[in-house]
């Protein structure tokens, strides 16, 4: 009896075609096989979104029309790729017996999921990963990922992707689940696609004889546990904006069940763990399909929007992490996706001139956390402190600088509401009764603004104003735009002056805009904004004091 089986052309397609053949070979010898390579949809576009080319069925159709026109006998499908309708006239004549049914995450240095570096690239094209990754990680940016297997483990590499994610049954069939860079995600960390690790071998309903020989490689605990799962995604819908992540096992005559599902426009995910005796499997999938459809398109509670006001919004933060990492765990546990693209990079003066050790002043004045972070730095070079001016009147502007003095254990003496340079000069001279004389050191930016130097000595004070450190564009990489690009940002945070002008002049500004013309500048400060809307960038959005909390909330409030 001669057998013809028709596989996709890719090397897992190949294999798993194969190693069926190879079973059904040795339990019946007297059958003879012919393998028959058919191009599907999926793999004529190997490179679109899987949404933009059929989702479900982009790689089983054309093979079906090849069953329905007879020109071959089997088809061997993953079953996670199979529709859970089929044409009238065929029929999945035997379920094999599971592979391993997890997922597995590929990097270049072999991290775990919890390992991976924060904001680390992770490449997908399944939206069930995506959701599953971002609800454990919600800093991880994830990229689109197609191609067959290999092509989409060489992506894995420095200068490209932090990592990939595959199916664990494919690379053990090809023999590659020894790679030291692959780790596998246990399922409570990602449930698999309904049916995922399986085989579906499919045939004509009416060709009998080809029906009773598979039946010899069919596993029936493996074929009840992917029915109740197939159960769950015929109830949900299956749609490609809605992904469903699902794993039953079958032990002691029940099944157990668990399930997650997300809806990526709102992003609300739901979970539902059950059991039931194995004879209601059926009815226990479509239950829990129908479930998990209510819970994730039930209406937003107020509740929900409290928590999460800023729920799959794209924001950039134009700080280094380490600067930022307060300011972007505040915007992901709002529920937004931070990407960190610094625009500046901050340096000491080299050889600042400190005043003498003995000198003495009347006033200390810092205008930002890194004036306050450099002078420390520096002192300590020659074996000083900051708290060596604890004698000193200190005004300051912002509360993150004056945080930072009160960890020096100094007192903050002026600091005034608005958090400018103008401000500053107004409330300080309004401390000081008699300002003519008075000693002022001023450590500050190289590319400070001459603002408060000068108003201050047109009052007669003697100010010494030093560079303590330096700010320079950052030279932005190729790779830095891409992603940018990729990530199309609704909102870009930035905390200074010298930032919005690396912004314009590194020409982002007119590469977003020409994607996004309603991308929302938000601004730490007066002067900050002052600097956008300088280089026209419209709209923009305020915090009205130097503060990340009250920053944040003005990003909800304009997004919103």
């Amino acid at each position: 009896m001669k057998i013809i089986f028709g596989s996709r052309g890719s090397d897992l397609a190949l294999t798993q075609t194969r190693l069926v053949i190879s079973q059904l070979l040795e339990v019946r010898g007297d059958v003879t096989a012919e393998l028959r390579v058919i191009k599907t949809k999926g793999d004529n576009k190997p490179d679109a979104p899987l949404a933009e080319i059929g989702g479900l069925g982009a790689f089983t159709r054309e093979i079906e029309v090849a069953l329905l026109n007879r020109e071959i006998d089997v088809a061997v499908h993953s079953l996670k790729d199979l529709p859970t309708k089929q044409p009238d006239d065929l029929t999945v004549a035997a379920v094999t017996e599971r592979e391993c049914p997890t997922d597995a995450l590929i990097s270049p240095e072999g991290h775990r999921l919890d390992s991976l570096p924060h904001g680390a690239l992770v490449g997908t094209s399944s939206l069930r990963r995506k959701a599953q990754l971002l609800a454990a990680r919600p800093d991880l940016q994830i990229r689109e990922l197609r191609g067959n297997v290999p092509t989409r483990m060489r992506r894995a590499a420095p200068g490209d992707l932090d990592a990939v994610m595959l199916a664990s049954a494919g690379l053990i069939r090809l023999q590659l689940f020894t790679d030291p860079r692959i780790q596998e995600i246990p399922l409570s960390q990602m449930l698999p696609a309904p049916g995922q690790g399986a085989l579906a071998l499919e045939t004509r309903a009416d060709n009998y004889d080809v029906v009773a020989l598979l039946t010899a490689l069919h596993n029936a605990t493996t074929a009840v546990a992917v029915m109740c799962e197939r159960a769950v995604l015929q109830a949900f819908g299956g749609g490609c904006r809605a992904p469903l992540g699902v794993y039953v096992q079958v032990q002691d005559e029940r099944v157990y069940l668990q399930a997650f599902a997300a809806n990526m426009d709102t992003g609300v995910t739901a979970r539902i763990s059950c059991n039931a005796p194995v004879n209601d499997a059926s009815t226990l999938g479509t239950d829990t399909g129908a479930a998990l459809r209510k819970q994730i398109n039930a209406p937003s509670s107020s509740a929900l929007k409290t928590t999460f006001p800023l729920r799959n919004r794209r924001i950039v933060v134009t700080r280094a992490p380490h600067q930022a990492t307060s300011f972007g765990a505040m915007l992901e546990k709002s529920g937004a996706s931070v990407l960190y693209l610094p625009l500046i990079e901050i340096s000491p003066c080299p050889d600042a001139p400190l005043p003498a050790k003995d000198e003495r002043f009347d006033w200390l004045i810092f205008t930002s956390a890194n004036a306050v972070h450099y002078f420390h730095d520096a002192l300590s070079h020659t074996n000083r402190s900051l708290s060596d001016y604890r004698e000193q009147r200190i005004a300051a502007i912002g509360e993150a600088t004056a945080a930072q003095i009160r960890t020096a254990g100094l007192h903050v003496d002026v600091m005034p509401m608005e958090h400018t340079s103008e401000a500053l000069v107004e409330k300080l001279l309004q401390a000081e009764q008699h300002p003519a004389g008075k000693r002022v050191l001023l450590p500050q930016s190289s590319l400070a603004r001459s603002v408060i130097a000068d108003q201050l000595a047109a009052r007669g004070m003697l100010v010494n104003a030093i560079p303590i450190y330096n700010t320079v564009q950052r030279n932005v990489a190729e790779r830095d735009i891409a992603d940018l690009i990729a990530f199309a940002p609704e909102c870009i945070a930035f905390f200074s002056p010298s930032a919005v002008r690396a912004y314009i002049a590194s020409g982002l500004y007119e590469t977003l805009r020409r994607q996004n013309d309603n991308i929302v500048h938000a601004s730490i400060g007066p002067v900050t904004t002052k600097a956008l809307r300088n280089g026209n960038c419209r709209p923009v959005v305020e915090s009205p004091k130097q503060n990340e909390d009250i920053l944040c909330k003005a990003i909800v409030k304009a997004l919103q």
